[in-house]
């Protein structure tokens, strides 16, 4: 093979003898030596590689890393905690609570609840002493229902529009028994307070609820468990609603109000634990039944109607989510309806006002003002959805404290005057108490043991 600087070397000779060759003008052919080109390279053997795939090594083991230090522990910083909220109570109103007729003065007035087997009776006047009002077994030889039946039986009676008459719910024995598929023997009498002469009514009847008229009586009767109406001078009764117990339908307590006009009922359905439903009833048969709210799975309950309007007014715990009961009003002509409350848990049935305005007393707490929030008497006017507090049961009380619950209100008959129930929260004693609608005043009444048993009336 000729390396690159021989090759330069025999370039340069050719050249020099071509340049002499043509100078001389003779041409000749010159053979080049034998070392003027390389010689042909034999191609190399190519390397056998063995079948695909080819095996792989082994990795040598390493060594492990050198260990790091631990990182120092971050404390977390303390939550923020939000502001506690400032809640200024709802103030209750000044006098004159409500505006009452001109010349309006507050008139004595009678109380009559149970204790135990007799029916006692106190005078908002005078000395103001509890006496027995009446012995039914002492007297003719009848019973009050017991306490530890159902709680639909428990009412022991309903005073007239007059006061004059009672309707008493008696049973003929001691304990009577309940019987799957049989009756229970209560039975509805009327007591003439003047007389106290005791009339037979209705076999078979409990919740008696006075028309406004007095002349009739709409009931529950224990043994179809539908809605009866009776008429109070002939004893003649018929069957309004008929529930449908064979898929457990039956009507809720303080379920049945009549209207101002004596003429329909509002009558609460319901399957327990399930569902209620408002219905309204011809109590004269012409008109169809009417479902003023279909059955729902919010809790219903204790309708009332308001004189003036002729709208009704009931609790319903829909709206805000389920919480409640509110109070609702409802056109029973168009349906429409209208929540009242919004911040007030109400208990207990709605009571009219007796002087015929659209006035409503319910008892019910201002949940958001406190954590232990106790149950206080509020006015609603429905004319302008006003709505104004009463009672401040826990004004003065710590608010991680138990206070006191002022329950169960109700008019007088002269309608100047409020009757209601404080009760302390970690005691079972109760004690009525009265309050003047023109100046505020109150002043205690008397001490009952089992407000919720005992079936506070007021009358005149």
């Amino acid at each position: 093979m000729v390396t690159g600087y021989k090759r330069l070397r025999v370039v340069f000779s050719l050249s020099a003898l071509i340049a002499v060759i043509a100078a001389c003008g003779s041409p000749a052919v010159v053979e080049p030596p034998a070392d003027a080109y390389p010689a042909t390279v034999a191609p190399r053997p190519t390397a056998t590689l063995p079948p695909y795939p080819w095996p792989t090594q082994t990795p040598p083991p390493t060594d492990p890393p050198e260990p790091t230090e631990e990182p120092t522990e971050t404390v977390p910083p303390d939550p923020t905690q939000p502001p506690t909220p400032v809640v200024t109570p709802i103030p209750t109103a000044a006098p004159p609570i409500i505006p009452l007729p001109e010349g309006a003065t507050a008139q004595p007035f009678s109380l009559f609840w149970r204790d135990g087997d007799v029916i006692l009776t106190m005078r908002s006047e005078g000395e103001m002493k509890p006496a027995v009002f009446l012995d039914p077994v002492k007297e003719f030889g009848l019973y009050l229902t017991p306490r530890e039946i159902d709680v639909r039986f428990r009412s022991w009676g309903a005073i007239s529009p007059g006061g004059q008459t009672f309707a008493l719910i008696l049973t003929e024995e001691a304990n009577p028994q309940m019987s799957y598929g049989a009756p229970y023997p209560t039975h509805i009498n009327l007591f003439d307070v003047e007389s106290r002469a005791l009339r037979p009514l209705v076999k078979y009847g409990a919740e008696p609820v006075w028309s406004p008229d007095g002349k009739r009586l709409a009931y529950i009767s224990t043994e179809t468990g539908g809605v009866w109406v009776v008429d109070v001078a002939g004893g003649k009764t018929t069957e309004v609603y008929e529930v449908d117990r064979a898929n457990e339908h039956s009507v809720a307590i303080s379920g049945v109000a009549w209207s101002p006009d004596n003429r329909y009922l509002a009558i609460v359905d319901q399957v327990i634990n399930q569902s209620t439903a408002l219905m309204l009833v011809d109590v004269e048969g012409i008109e169809p039944l009417r479902v003023l709210i279909e059955h729902t799975l919010y809790i219903l309950g204790g309708p009332q109607w308001l004189p003036r309007s002729g709208s009704l007014v009931f609790g319903w715990s829909a709206g805000e989510g389920g919480r409640g009961p509110h109070l609702w009003v409802i056109d029973p002509v168009s349906g429409e309806r209208k929540q009242i409350t919004d911040s007030i848990n109400v208990l207990f049935t709605p009571v009219p006002w007796p002087l015929g305005g659209d006035r409503i007393v319910f008892s019910g707490p201002a949940s958001h003002e406190r954590e232990f929030s106790g149950y206080d008497i509020w006015v609603a006017d429905l004319s302008s959805f006003e709505i104004k507090r009463i009672t401040h049961g826990n004004a003065d009380v710590p608010k991680t404290d138990l206070g006191i619950d002022v329950l169960l209100p109700l008019w007088t008959p002269d309608g100047t005057q409020l009757v209601f129930v404080k009760v302390p929260m970690q005691d079972e004693l109760a004690e009525v108490w009265v309050l003047s609608l023109a100046d505020g005043s109150e002043r205690k009444l008397v001490d009952i043991m089992t407000v919720f048993d005992d079936g506070l009336l007021v009358g005149p």
